[in-house]
């Protein structure tokens, strides 16, 4: 997804508080051997996740690893493509059994599919699914576990291209480069009734979802109706509702989310980021139940990662905003069979970016509970100097800069905590607060 920089203002949000512990990892944080790129996670019918990964420890070819209950291990052998990789997406279907599909650096660029056979990677087919480069690949399986590939086709003009795998070789789903508009990003799903939905972002060319009618492909929904959408992410609901999740190009590119109601796509309660959140990459899972979970990376809180749930017709937040380290990308969202959402990342908390995947423990409202512990500052904005009130005991208060540098850390000894800003250029900066029960993030202007 490209960048998206917005411009802020003075204007100012107060962060909602949080109990630390509601986002904890599955097993532990950081459990890759070593730096990761292009992370993507799923869970399987078993409802462990497992994650697929560039590994830097095995010259940026693919590994797997999934967690077994009790800690993160190895899946198949590590290492397991010919090359190196990009756009690496990871589906496992209903017996358990995992498959990746990327963007094949040895095979000038084309798109190759694997899955696990015992415990080795095998590719799926004696040639992949794209006669040429591709690129955005999305998996998915039909009801009879039949894998489909959606990926940008650039044989075709880099349209849409949608192939299955049947026998021993793919076989296109419709027609090659079907689409009216090309590829930027792609999202794959079937109903239960077995209709592949595919969701398209075209960039400056807008964005389409298309079904699968008999061999043809027909547009889902008016195309007025996805006006302004940037589609990043698709699924659908255990009653066959196709959901999207998109940044709004004339809402400052805020988050939202829309779902298909007859031929329109209609908004699902008001927009996921507000106010001066500013989203830099977003994803979504759609439980069956109908719960959507939406979590983005925040461009103004230095991409760390804020989820947010749809209930009570409205946007709550869950473990409070900011709730990961600086700079979290490749982010993937999913949940399990009793609907708790998991979230995988390429986590620099570690410093090097190692794998994290973190689940949502639900709790008592942290609001009610740290009501006596709200952290204020002022004067916001600052100049030589900003104050925090309403500390909780033995806080940790971490100042950093624009580019997410750490600049000030102390901590404190009252509810109260003065910081020196009077030689900071001005700008946005970021101020953390954490503590055994809270861990909350506000922003602060510096203006001189």
């Amino acid at each position: 997804m490209t960048p998206r920089y917005h411009a802020t203002g003075l204007a100012i949000l107060l962060l909602s508080a949080t109990l630390q512990a509601q986002w904890t990892p599955v097993g532990t944080a950081n459990f890759s051997p070593g730096i990761t790129d292009n992370n993507t996670m799923d869970i399987g019918p078993d409802d462990r996740p497992a994650v697929a990964y560039t590994d830097w420890n095995s010259s940026y070819k693919v590994s797997a690893m999934r967690y077994t209950g009790s800690d993160w291990q190895t899946w198949g052998n590590a290492g397991f493509s010919d090359g190196s990789v990009m756009a690496l997406t990871l589906k496992i279907n209903s017996a358990g059994v995992p498959y990746v599909a990327y963007r094949d650096l040895s095979n000038s660029l084309r798109i190759t599919v694997m899955r696990l056979n015992g415990d080795t990677w095998q590719r799926v087919g004696s040639s992949g699914p794209s006669t040429d480069a591709g690129h955005f690949p999305s998996l998915a399986f039909d009801a009879a576990d039949v894998p489909y590939i959606a990926f940008r086709d650039e044989a075709h003009s880099m349209y849409l291209t949608v192939k299955r795998f049947v026998g021993d070789a793919w076989e296109t789903v419709g027609t090659e480069g079907f689409s009216d508009i090309t590829a930027s990003v792609t999202d794959l799903c079937f109903t239960s009734t077995g209709i592949p939905y595919v969701a398209i972002d075209g960039s400056s060319s807008g964005s389409r979802v298309y079904r699968l009618a008999g061999d043809t492909w027909e547009q889902a929904g008016t195309i007025a109706s996805l006006y302004d959408c940037r589609i990043a992410a698709m699924g659908l609901d255990g009653q066959d509702v196709p959901y999207i999740a998109y940044f709004d190009v004339g809402d400052s590119f805020h988050a939202k989310v829309k779902q298909l109601v007859g031929d329109t796509w209609t908004a699902v309660g008001g927009p996921v980021s507000i106010d001066d959140e500013s989203p830099e990459a977003i994803a979504m899972a759609v439980h069956d139940d109908g719960t959507v979970h939406v979590v983005f990376a925040d461009n103004d809180l230095v991409m760390r990662l804020t989820a947010r749930k749809f209930a009570n017709d409205a946007w709550t937040t869950l473990g409070g905003t900011g709730f990961t380290a600086i700079l979290a990308s490749n982010i993937t969202m999913a949940t399990d069979g009793n609907g708790v959402p998991h979230v995988g990342f390429k986590d620099m908390a570690s410093g090097v970016g190692k794998a994290t995947v973190l689940h949502y423990q639900e709790g008592a409202s942290s609001v009610g509970e740290l009501a006596d512990a709200t952290p204020h500052l002022l004067p916001n904005p600052a100049h030589d100097q900003v104050t925090l009130t309403g500390l909780p005991a033995r806080a940790q208060v971490t100042l950093y800069d624009p580019t997410g540098k750490t600049v000030r850390t102390a901590a404190s000894t009252s509810d109260t905590h003065t910081i020196d800003t009077s030689t900071l250029q001005p700008g946005m900066y970021v101020v953390q607060v954490r503590s055994t029960d809270v861990n909350r993030c506000l922003r602060l202007v510096i203006a001189h």
